[in-house]
């Protein structure tokens, strides 16, 4: 299996991800077993000090985080658990664009077939023989996991190749300057170094408000589109 992968935009952008390996999918989804297990011998001993034992109602309701766990946690940290985070791992889709609510939940639903079920297995197997590190849930959702590395410069962010019939997607990059295209790829390198993608949406935000320009794509993958349609330009105004 490749450890690399390349995601094609609908804008023809090509971005290049670290695929995040088998062990450490391992590893982080026993980090996430291990907090819910932590949560559950909290209540315990919080039960056992007051003697008394909850209804079935109560029992229902407090069972409620650990069944939710991974869905809520991937819903709001950009695709991320606890362990996805320890292991600097994190969801992403093939075409660039951000998981929906429809697809971590379709992730949600088959871990029970891809996890829950023969101790993992099956999505082990399914890791390992789809060559993109996808278990079913990922193949449903048209996802997968990728690493986020932390050892790149700013000017080695992986945006490495443009489709060779690129065309601009945003003219409107022109009202920007040199010095802010450094400084997005400056941001961009540590929200990466920080496993940070939250600090993005700032810098997404000014850039819309300078351009007027309006994108439902990740402030990742819009900020990536600026950067190519910037250098384009320049490129293209420098052999005139």
């Amino acid at each position: 299996m490749s450890t690399n992968i390349s995601v094609q935009t609908a804008q023809n952008v090509y971005l290049d991800y670290e695929l995040a390996s088998v062990g450490d999918r391992i590893l982080s989804t026993l980090i996430d077993w291990l907090i819910i297990v932590a949560y559950f011998l909290f209540w315990v001993v919080v039960f056992s000090m007051v003697g008394q034992e909850p209804g079935f109602a109560f029992m229902s309701l407090l069972g409620l985080p650990l069944l939710l766990y991974h869905l809520l946690m991937e819903i709001f940290f950009n695709g991320q658990s606890i362990g996805k985070r320890s292991m600097k791992i994190q969801v992403v889709k093939l075409d660039g664009s951000t998981p929906s609510v429809g697809d971590y939940l379709l992730r949600w639903m088959l871990r029970i077939i891809d996890i829950s079920t023969f101790y993992g297995i099956i999505g082990l197997i399914t890791i390992v023989a789809s060559g993109k590190s996808q278990r079913l849930g990922d193949l449903a959702a048209g996802t997968t996991v990728v690493k986020l590395n932390s050892n790149k410069d700013y000017h080695d962010i992986p945006v490495t190749r443009i489709d060779p019939n690129y065309k601009v997607n945003f003219p409107e990059v022109t009202l920007l300057n040199d010095a802010d295209i450094n400084l997005i790829k400056k941001i961009i390198n540590r929200s990466l170094k920080a496993n940070r993608e939250d600090m993005l949406g700032p810098v997404a935000d000014k850039v819309k408000e300078i351009t007027g320009v309006q994108s439902p794509l990740s402030d990742y993958v819009f900020l990536q589109i600026v950067i190519s349609d910037y250098n384009h330009l320049a490129g293209v105004a420098e052999e005139v």
